[in-house]
């Protein structure tokens, strides 16, 4: 009975060509918008994603923050120091941007 029902819906299902070609569809997959290129979105788009989400969107800062003081901060020395450990990248927010 089920195998019937099933078969009778088929001809209600599309098998068409999708409307973006694959090669399309993949090279607007691959690419990743960062910081600073023209698809970024604004801070004021941020704010309203923001809004949407009550306010439970995280910032979370680059892995090497702690460097931007210099290297002489005893924090950068510990990021840099574990930048060859993949167990601390993949425990980091930011890890896994960078470790791909």
């Amino acid at each position: 009975m089920q195998r019937a029902l099933a078969l009778a819906a088929l001809p209600n299902v599309s098998f068409g060509a999708p409307k973006t070609t694959a090669r399309a569809a993949t090279s607007r997959s691959m690419h990743r918008v960062r910081p600073g290129d023209p698809a970024w979105p604004s801070e004021e788009k941020w704010q309203a994603l923001s809004r949407a989400v009550e306010r439970r969107l995280a910032t979370v800062p680059t892995m090497l923050a702690a460097c931007v003081a210099g290297r002489d901060d005893p924090r950068c020395a510990e990021v840099v120091k574990n930048l060859s450990n993949p167990f601390y990248i993949g425990d980091q927010a930011r890890g896994t941007q960078i470790s791909g």
